[in-house]
């Protein structure tokens, strides 16, 4: 269900429950809208006091009441009112690819509801991976540079300690907040993170890429890894696939192998790594992949084609390299460069798949 059909059927049930004016307003903004509770009636002697509110700050819509109701799914919400609740939030998991049920209720809903109480604000976890934000000088601002990146940088940080580029993966679309503090006011960049990758940006370490879970970063910042039971897979294969609730279902979704690639590109996860295919994903028909320009993305573009030929699932870097008469290019960034550099419009993709 969309905000706009959400506020409607709000606006609605307001309409119907409350007798003053004041009291079937809805306030809308950004992250939630806020309203006089329709459930327990709100205050009594107050008509502009407003204490319910739909929020949308975590991988899926829910409904929190300041007075008495608490916090409750948006289908209880809307069920008390006789209104159906269609929930049209998407996780890759709705397509074809299966965890095993371990109880009777829904482990893929219930892994969106956990992974939302498990999350951590990112500066929650710069603070305790002791990350820094990115600025001019240090080596992430250069190779961010160097990589014409840098549109991209809310995405990321700095370890200085490790000479590392930390990229999130994030719950929700970062934004900024206005916020106070000693000097007056700020802006604080703020999302909910669930995973990063550590990239070695100095060419001196053997190892490319630190992947770091969401179990480790709870840990980390304090908390304690109690994911409901039955749902654990499906976190942990949510976490891990980079902005995988950030996707439209209702258009083709591109599945490259590194997190930086899938922000050059629109509707857009990333599997951190060509090996971590999962043959049930190949069958959803809204997935097409792009795996790198390497020997071991060629092997697994055969290995695709060959299980589903004639499908547009696999990508041709050979009609780019013709194309753009370059045999240089191996991801999706190095195509973002070429393009920028070389005052040429980014190819429509679509034309590339086999």
């Amino acid at each position: 269900m969309t905000r706009d059909k959400i506020q409607l059927d709000l606006e609605q049930i307001l309409q119907s429950t409350h007798g003053h004016a004041k009291k079937m307003e809805v306030k809308v903004e950004k992250e939630k809208f806020t309203f006089a509770c329709p459930v327990c009636g709100d205050s009594e002697k107050d008509v502009s006091r407003k204490r319910a509110h739909v929020l949308f700050n975590r991988a899926e819509p829910y409904f929190h009441c300041h007075h008495e109701c608490g916090s409750m799914s948006m289908s209880k919400f809307f069920g008390h009112f006789g209104v159906k609740y269609v929930d049209d939030v998407f996780d890759f998991f709705s397509g074809p690819i299966k965890v095993k049920q371990k109880y009777t209720y829904d482990p893929k809903l219930m892994a969106l509801s956990e992974i939302s109480r498990l999350s951590k604000h990112i500066i929650e976890v710069m603070r305790a991976f002791r990350l820094q934000n990115i600025k001019p000088g240090d080596d992430a601002y250069k190779y961010l540079e160097s990589r014409d990146l840098l549109h991209v940088a809310q995405y990321m940080a700095y370890s200085p300690s490790m000479r590392r580029l930390i990229i999130f993966n994030t719950l929700d679309e970062p934004h900024y907040e206005k916020q106070w503090d000693e000097t007056g006011s700020k802006l604080w960049r703020s999302c909910q993170i669930v995973g990063f990758q550590a990239r070695d940006i100095t060419g001196q370490d053997k190892t490319k890429y630190l992947t770091y879970s969401l179990e480790k970063i709870v840990g980390k910042c304090g908390g304690i890894w109690n994911p409901k039971r039955g749902c654990e897979d499906y976190i942990r294969l949510m976490a891990g696939t980079y902005y995988s609730t950030h996707v439209n279902p209702h258009k083709p979704i591109l599945v490259v192998e590194g997190p930086i690639d899938a922000l050059l590109l629109p509707n857009c996860m990333a599997l951190t790594g060509a090996s971590k295919t999962n043959k049930k994903l190949d069958l959803n028909p809204n997935a097409q992949y792009i795996f790198d320009n390497d020997s071991t993305g060629k092997r697994k573009s055969t290995e695709l084609w060959t299980r589903h030929p004639n499908t547009n699932k696999v990508f041709d870097w050979a009609g780019i390299s013709n194309a753009y008469d370059t045999d240089t290019i191996k991801d999706i960034n190095d195509l973002w460069s070429h393009c920028k550099r070389s005052g040429l419009e980014f190819p429509d993709l679509n034309k590339y798949f086999l």
